[in-house]
């Protein structure tokens, strides 16, 4: 009778232990599936930030360009009205210009 308990116990023992590994065992996979979705969720923010940040970029490259037409067009405008207005310093101005810029580059050569 002694060796039935003991063999009893000894099953029962076994039994807890399987209880308590199947707890376990779901336990973790509940607690790997959490941070799964909460991986999926961090790269889904970072892809949002990440074109958030683009679109940003875009939009002040788009900018700058934009005013370096206005600003080179705006310029162009005035040097041509300049020229109509003095036409004589326009060309000793442009000649001396051409001079310093050919003195230059050969002086590099």
């Amino acid at each position: 009778m002694e060796n039935l308990n003991s063999s009893e116990k000894n099953n029962n023992h076994i039994a807890g232990r399987r209880e308590t590994y199947d707890r376990a065992r779901k336990n973790v996979s509940h607690a790997s599936e959490k941070i799964q979705e909460g991986l999926h969720e961090i790269a889904d923010e970072t892809r949002n930030v990440t074109r958030a940040g683009v679109d940003y970029a875009s939009e002040l490259t788009d900018e700058g360009i934009r005013r370096s037409k206005d600003y080179v067009k705006e310029a162009s405008e005035q040097i041509s009205t300049y020229v109509k207005k003095k036409p004589v310093q326009s060309m000793l101005i442009a000649a001396g210009l051409g001079l310093l810029l050919g003195r230059k580059l050969t002086s590099r050569s």
